[in-house]
Formats: structure tokens, sequence, C-alpha cells
């Protein structure tokens, strides 16, 4: 006797649509409408009244214990292929998704469609991702385009004039640079873009609301992108540049020790507040150092406005060579309490 027995009475496959994904049970199933088995008149087989349908799923997902992908992302209006595992028709398991060219807007009074009539979202135009067809007007790369911020301007090196017993000096460092750019993701004006992907290269994961992971293989393009639709970005170009955007606040915590390492120059820019704390009450003496190589210079310039030190403890400063300090206009020293001076010899309006 074989009735009943799931292996031995045939292989009854079928293609349908998906109906409804709000699984009571959490566990992903869909409510599928299957092809040749149910009426698409939702009088007389409502949506409500579809088998629950089990989703497989790859060999790469456990789908237990909450590891891997879950639940399986179907939305409404999704084309399936599964098959029953009984013989009553009533377990249907989804096997895989089918895209395609949708010629129509959903009809929500029939079956076979999305109920809610959100999908398709476009008519004519496939289903595969419109970056992984390498659409240059594709939606996510011309958000991420039009959002650029450009003109960002750097520090400014001014330079350190000086007058020693030996006459005037220059103090020279690195030269500055010009206000940058956010680098482009299209080509724009003459500036080659980082998106240019080939059909059937680049392999995009995108969700509803517009989340996307791309990997993209096109030969010399090779790119890997991570999106979020609120416009925050990480961007790996193909020759090694990485772009990171985050357009809300950001935080970045370590709780052991943290490098940043820079080759070459480093520039940080800030439209307000630049702010430095060690704050670690364990040790003796909390310490903020500045190290620069020989010959160095620091730099505090502002752009036409004053200048403000506070300290609110004593302040130490010890110089090993000879200290040099020129002011152009006025130099003013108040003290509450004694001043002294001491050196083999001091000289006055020298």
């Amino acid at each position: 006797m074989t009735n009943n027995f799931m292996g031995r009475d045939g292989f009854t496959w079928f293609t349908g649509v998906v109906e409804d994904r709000q699984d009571p049970l959490q566990v992903g199933r869909v409510r599928v409408r299957c092809l040749g088995y149910h009426t698409e008149n939702k009088e007389e087989l409502p949506t409500a009244d579809l088998p629950w349908a089990s989703v497989m799923h790859p060999v790469t997902n456990p789908s237990m214990s909450g590891m891997g992908q879950t639940p399986s992302f179907l939305v409404e209006g999704t084309w399936v292929v599964g098959f029953f595992r009984d013989t009553d028709l009533q377990e249907p398991i989804i096997m895989g998704s089918l895209p395609g060219i949708p010629s129509k807007s959903a009809d929500t009074k029939l079956g076979f469609n999305d109920p809610n009539g959100v999908y398709p979202r476009e008519l004519n135009v496939s289903d595969v991702n419109d970056m992984a067809r390498g659409e240059m007007n594709a939606k996510t790369p011309t958000k991420k385009n039009n959002n650029r911020l450009t003109a960002i301007n750097p520090a400014v090196f001014s330079g350190v004039s000086v007058t020693t017993a030996t006459g005037t000096e220059m103090a020279h460092g690195h030269t500055s640079i010009d206000p940058w750019d956010e680098p482009p993701v299209l080509d724009i004006n003459g500036e080659f873009g980082s998106y240019k992907p080939e059909y059937p290269y680049n392999h995009v994961y995108e969700t509803e609301s517009g989340h996307s992971l791309s990997f993209d293989d096109t030969e010399n393009q090779q790119r890997i992108s991570l999106y979020h639709t609120s416009g925050s970005y990480i961007d790996f170009h193909h020759d090694g540049k990485t772009v990171d955007k985050t357009v809300a606040n950001r935080f970045n915590l370590t709780e052991g020790i943290s490098h940043t390492y820079a080759k070459d120059q480093m520039y940080i820019t800030s439209g307000n507040h630049i702010m430095i704390r060690a704050n670690d009450e364990q040790q003796p003496h909390n310490c903020v150092t500045i190290h620069v190589g020989k010959n160095g210079h620091i730099n505090l310039v502002t752009d036409g406005g004053d200048l403000n030190l506070s300290i609110n403890g004593n302040v130490r400063q010890k110089v090993s060579g000879n200290m040099t300090v020129n002011v152009g206009g006025k130099y003013y020293v108040e003290s509450d309490g004694e001043m002294e001076f001491k050196a083999p010899r001091i000289d006055f309006n020298k």
C-alpha cells in the first residue's frame, strides 16, 4: 500500500502566486494560489482559505535555531514553483520563485494577484534588479550620486614666520590641498564613477524598503556596495578605494585599543566642534599626546577670528631648544600672583 506515503505516490508539482505571508506561526510559510488547482474567483476561494505552504531553503541555510536567512523573502504577488507532499493537496512546499516581465498591474479582486496591489512595482520591465541589469539610471546609484557632498574644505597650512637672532625664517610643511568632493558614483563632469556594472556580473540583494547589497564582478569594475535606504552606504571601489558615508549621527566604539593609520596625509574636517578627551580615571595622568616628526609644525589657524586657550589647572611648558614668540600686535600679560623671571641674562627691547 502506497497511499499517503510521501515519495511513493508520484510527484505532483505546481506553479502559483503568493497571496499572504503573515504566517501566524512565524515560520516563514506563505499562502499560495496554485494554477490549475485553485480558482481565481476569490468569492469561491478567499485567500484566507488557501493552504499554508512551507518554503524550501538551500543547503547553505540551516533554517533552524535562528540560523541562516529567515524568514523566506517571498512577497505577495510572487510567482513560485513547488509540489504537494500529500495526496490531499493541502501541504504545498515552495521550491523557488519565478522572475519574469510583468505586463499588467495587480487586480486585487482576483486571485493570482497581490491582494494589496503593491506588486509588481513596474510593468514591462524585467523583475531582475535594475543594478543587476546594469541600468545607468538605477534608483540607488542615482540617489547616491545626487546626494554627494562636494567642496569639503580641509585644513589650511599657513606657514609660520619667526624672527630669530640669525634673521627671519619661514617654517615649511606639507602644502595645502584644494577642497575635495565625495567620489562620484556615476560618471560626471569627466570624472569616472564607481558604478559601471554589466549584466549578468553584478549580483544584487535588495529588500522592500530599498536596502541593498551588491557584489559586482564586472571586469575592471569589481565593486562591493552596502546601501541603507536613508542614504548611508559603504562602497569598495575596483581600485581598492573605500567610501564610508553616514547621513546621520555616527558612533564608533572600541573596547580595546584602536589604531588608525594613514600612509600618506590625513585630513579631518568638521562643520562644527572637534573635541578630544582622555577620560580614564584609573590612570594617574590622563594624557593627550601629539607627536610630530623631525622639524614638525603644529598650526592653530583661525579664519580671521580669535583663538582662545583655557586651562583650568597649572601649565608647565618645557622647550629643549630655543623658543621664539613673534606677535604682530600688542602682547599683553596679566597675572593675579607674582611673576618670576630667571635667566643668566635678561634683555629688554633688544
